[in-house]
């Protein structure tokens, strides 16, 4: 459980917040971005799970270093 303190006297835990929320944020809108296609095109269930997919390993590669 994270309290006040661990907050305001940790600094090290804003870069990790940061990184969650930057990948939430990514997550989302990629992912609800390859949902949504447009007037003329609609996205089929192996895209967006591809999508999904790629996002994932592409957080994973960039948190890894």
């Amino acid at each position: 459980i994270i309290g006040v303190s661990d907050i305001t006297e940790n600094k090290k835990i804003w870069r990790a917040l940061i990184g969650e929320f930057l990948g939430t944020f990514f997550l989302v809108a990629i992912g609800v971005g390859s949902c949504t296609g447009g007037d003329t095109y609609t996205a089929s269930v192996p895209q967006i799970a591809f999508c999904f997919g790629l996002v994932v390993a592409t957080m994973a590669l960039v948190s890894a270093k």
